[in-house]
């Protein structure tokens, strides 16, 4: 929410700290601060509002209070007048169909008023705040909108035909709104309606036919509460989000109708003192009403972990408007406002009282468990596989859970790829094995080794998957990828202690109790198995257990950013005199022109050869690997390291580039 420096000083008679200052405290004590701006003389802050505090601070007098709270000043709210009533032509009737999805609804009506540029000092706090200045009377809407978090709207009386029903739309109907927009309405949209059609989207637009023009001399002021549910689904059912709704959304309380409906009619008094003014109309139900429940000092206590006396904990809570009776040393009786739906237990009193005390003020303290805390089954054994399989040089990845296909469909997808939740990890992991076997000389490796623990939603119907899979460069000298699965599967089996046997068909079948559980090398060096039904057959983990057994042990390991760029190749090999043993030095050349282009280097072949009357000479054969974090390497710098590398090597007594 944008909010006014100047306008949250005038509820103040002592100055405010200074715009940085307040900016600060706010966001230590109640709100964060995205932004602070100077704008036309004045400072506006962009403050992030969250769910718990939306029903009453997205308002300029309720953030004033809460700063008042914060720097203890009193805020100064002018008493509102009422206005005197008299006869009007008009006669005003309201009908709510749904009392659920409108709990309250006021309408007035008002005759005689002259519809024209607002004052400047309006337009001056509206602009401010990033509102276009309409009219007089629509900018009142806007400005009470904007200081009590109550939206407003008005109507041309006399384009209102008969009574006014809140009720839901018919199938089919349509509303022209204000920019001209003709939206087709659905049967589940809550509307503002009179005996021709629709007059406005309650809570998120209002419509053109009942538009206030510069000819328009009778009005119908109306302020209502709507469901947020509703306003919220209605509002992206029509693709319209703007101040009211977004309020509305966030369930202001009804009480607050009824002081914006006094407030507005005051200022249209006041800036239109020929105006008429008719009886309020007020169709409400079921009247909001306070709360009342107890509380202990010493829980609160308890909860924020420090020592706070009673008349401190007394002193905060008034100071939040919270009504507080002491009931006895410890207890104290309280009558939360209507307004405060967010205090509802003595966690969320607790959190009140720690905020504006100052979480800094709590002192430091790593808690003791006083009981047993008991293992988790599922979560020891997952780790304990994960331990296992990185002791055979696997590698952990997370991939996504949203595909392109898959048996359970999004109702509300992000993208069409995104669309459907994955019926397996295996296809997955055999793409990241592909493309990482792409990469395998940036990796230093000749093969690619992964696994994933995860998710699945095959048949519809979800389950814990473990998904291992390898991969290995063409004529590397090892045993074919199927085989090292099953490898690792009967390694898995005999480290697991379970009885799981495997079926050899087209594809190995892995099974348990005579029911397949899972697949190898049905797609080459991939396994994939249902986790959950293995570990319903381990044994529970018995208190006896260090249960920290199965967590993968700490390290010293660093990470830094892998560059988006792609790298280069190079191979060279060198003869150099005498035995084996000097691919340090072979090295260390390499080292010193490769620059910070180098990233990786490895040794891939070494022999030495002999003939009679020579000193024997041994080969070493380096791959380089080159890479850039900020840019896309080109032939010339690569080929220019290489060369004096090349140059290097030859120029040294018995060395000889191949």
């Amino acid at each position: 929410m944008i909010v006014s420096y100047k306008w949250l000083q005038s509820y103040f008679k002592e100055p405010l700290p200074q715009p940085a200052e307040l900016a600060e405290l706010l966001t230590m004590k109640t709100f964060e601060v995205e932004g602070v701006e100077t704008k036309n003389g004045d400072t506006v802050f962009d403050i992030k509002v969250l769910p718990d505090r939306s029903p009453y601070c997205l308002s300029h007098r309720y953030i004033a209070q809460e700063v008042g709270a914060i720097v203890r000043q009193e805020i100064i709210v002018s008493e509102i007048n009422d206005v005197p009533v008299s006869e009007v032509s008009r006669k005003l009737s309201v009908k709510i169909d749904d009392v659920e999805l409108c709990a309250r609804y006021i309408g007035r009506v008002i005759e005689g008023i002259e519809i024209a540029s607002s004052p400047q000092w309006l337009k001056t706090q509206l602009e401010v705040l990033g509102q276009r200045s309409i009219n007089n009377i629509v900018d009142l809407t806007n400005f009470v909108m904007l200081e009590l978090g109550q939206p407003m709207h008005a109507f041309d009386a006399e384009k209102v035909q008969g009574d006014i029903v809140v009720r839901l739309a018919k199938e089919g109907e349509e509303i022209v709104i204000l920019d001209g927009t003709t939206i087709e309405l659905k049967s589940s949209i809550l509307v503002i309606a009179d005996e021709v059609g629709p007059l406005a989207i309650a809570g998120v637009k209002g419509g053109k036919r009942a538009e206030i023009t510069i000819g328009t001399k009778n009005i119908i002021l109306e302020a209502a509460n709507f469901k947020g549910s509703s306003v919220r689904r209605t509002s992206q059912t029509v693709g319209i989000r703007n101040d009211s709704s977004k309020r509305f959304e966030n369930q202001v309380t009804p009480e607050r109708a009824g002081v914006g409906m006094k407030m507005i009619s005051s200022l249209i008094n006041d800036l239109l003192p020929a105006a008429k003014f008719g009886e309020i109309v007020d169709q409400y139900s079921s009247p909001s009403v306070e709360r009342y429940f107890d509380i202990q000092v010493s829980k609160v206590n308890s909860l924020l972990g420090c020592e706070i006396p009673s008349e401190t904990v007394i002193d905060i809570l008034k100071w939040c408007r919270i009504g507080v009776e002491k009931k006895d040393s410890d207890t104290l009786a309280l009558t939360i406002p209507v307004y405060r739906s967010d205090l509802l237990a003595l966690e969320d009193v607790a959190d009140e009282v720690g905020r504006l005390y100052g979480y800094e003020k709590v002192p430091v303290r790593i808690p003791t468990p006083t009981f047993e805390q008991p293992i988790n089954k599922s979560f020891f054994y997952k780790n304990l596989i994960r331990e296992y399989l990185v002791e055979k040089g696997f590698s952990e990845v997370y991939t996504h859970t949203l595909k392109d296909d898959g048996d359970m469909v999004l109702e509300n997808p992000l993208n069409a790829e995104r669309g459907k939740l994955r019926n397996d990890i295996s296809s997955v992991i055999a793409e990241k094995l592909e493309f990482n076997l792409r990469n395998v000389d940036l990796l230093g490796q000749t093969n690619v080794k992964i696994f994933e623990i995860g998710k699945v939603f095959g048949g519809k119907k979800e389950h814990l998957s473990l998904s291992v899979g390898i991969a290995q460069l063409k004529n590397t000298k090892d045993i074919s990828v199927n085989e090292q699965i099953r490898n690792i599967h009967e390694y898995l089996i005999s480290s697991l202690g379970i009885n799981i046997q495997t079926v050899c068909v087209v594809d190995d079948l892995i099974m348990l109790k005579n029911k397949p559980i899972g697949e190898i090398n049905k797609i080459d060096g991939v396994m994939e198995v249902d986790l959950i039904k293995i570990i319903e057959e381990l044994p529970d983990v018995g208190a006896d257990v260090n249960p920290s057994a199965g967590l993968p042990p700490l390290s010293q390991t660093t990470f830094k950013k892998i560059s988006p760029y792609p790298f280069m190749v190079r191979d060279i090999a060198v003869f150099v005199s005498g035995e084996i043993g000097r691919e340090g030095e072979v090295l260390d050349i390499i080292k010193q022109y490769g620059t910070d282009l180098l990233v990786m280097t490895s040794l891939f072949d070494t022999f030495t050869k002999k003939k009679e009357d020579e000193l024997p000479r041994t080969s070493y054969a380096y791959r380089i690997v080159f890479q850039a974090n900020d840019r896309t390497l080109i032939d010339q710098e690569v080929n220019s390291i290489m060369q004096k590398i090349t140059e290097d090597m030859n120029s040294r007594e018995g060395w000889q580039v191949r």
